[in-house]
């Protein structure tokens, strides 16, 4: 059931630029991300080393402290686990699913599921990983569904198709795209309660009255559960008849309330990935020039890491 849709006035607060002198990655960060199609981790500020080689990998996603060194990751669609040391590299290797189209998948806090869907407007599923092989249930939408690929609409990034989730680390919700509200909205992003199923919507777009035309996708959780983040690329109805779209841009939302969402970082931020271990340390995907970078901000000062996009780190 449909609880909420926070279509309302996003208050922007964009921070000022900084100088990029943030503090260097240290020991501890586990972090990995994509460049080229392939799968790159960096551990305890080290150089990044490639560790997937054929291109057509996305998304890697680790899981929490309570199994570390796991990791998940989408090959040409489909979503895989294993787990990762530097001296072997990926090992354990498990294919979760068969001819899906998922972005980043998520972890439950234990490391003992992981939610995904199937295409970006909410077939949701968890699957059980203790199992052999995995057992999936769809908790959102019509399994019998086949897999949606959207085109890109021009003007728009491919990331307002991303059908990624993120479970939240005090494993009480699953963000992802679509849910209930695509009953009266083209596109929205939404929360489900995993204990009793409860939807809420947080972003919504062309419908119930909203005129913008977008998407908010990639979600990501502060590490106490109370913040949402999320990507989100739209246009402005106040500007060029509505025409004009915005650059990608990342938003937060404190769970449970009743304030508007307001935009994190600034204009062309993407993919947010707060540290595992809370405190003010994020990394993100930003551009220079016409590439994309990893960059880590710590209080709003940041430091270009290394090229690539979808990052995901935890505390090793």
């Amino acid at each position: 059931m449909l609880a909420a849709v926070l279509v309302v006035t996003v208050t922007s607060i964009v921070a000022s630029a900084a100088p990029a002198t943030a503090a260097p990655l240290r020991t501890g960060d586990l972090i990995a991300f994509v460049r080229g199609g392939n799968l790159f981790v960096s551990a305890d500020g080290g150089a990044p080393t490639q560790i997937t080689t054929g291109g057509g990998y996305g998304w890697p996603r680790w899981a929490g402290a309570q199994r570390l060194g796991a990791i998940s990751y989408v090959h040409n669609g489909d979503v895989f686990v294993a787990n990762y040391s530097s001296r072997f590299g990926l090992t354990g290797t498990i294919r979760v699913t068969t001819g899906f189209n998922a972005g980043a998948a998520s972890f439950s806090p234990n490391g003992l599921q992981i939610a995904f869907e199937n295409g970006p407007q909410g077939n949701l599923y968890v699957a059980d990983l203790t199992a052999t092989p995995p057992t999936l249930t769809s908790i959102v939408g019509d399994p019998g569904n086949p897999p949606v690929v959207l085109p890109t609409p021009p003007g728009y990034s491919p990331l307002v198709n991303s059908p990624s989730v993120a479970w939240s680390p005090n494993g009480k919700w699953i963000a992802f795209t679509g849910g209930d509200c695509t009953g009266i909205f083209d596109h929205c992003l939404s929360t489900i309660e995993v204990a009793t199923g409860i939807q809420q919507g947080i972003a919504a777009f062309s419908g119930g009255g909203d005129v913008r035309e977008g998407a908010a996708t990639v979600p990501a959780w502060s590490s106490d559960s109370k913040t949402l983040y999320w990507t989100q690329q739209n246009t402005d109805p106040l500007v060029n008849n509505g025409n004009t779209i915005l650059p990608l841009r990342i938003f937060k939302y404190r769970v449970g309330t009743s304030t508007a969402p307001t935009q994190w970082g600034r204009n062309g931020d993407s993919e947010i990935a707060p540290f595992s271990a809370g405190g003010v340390r994020f990394l993100l995907t930003v551009p220079v020039g016409h590439r994309a970078w990893i960059a880590e901000s710590e209080g709003g000062v940041r430091t270009l890491l290394f090229q690539g996009y979808e990052p995901s780190w935890v505390l090793n």
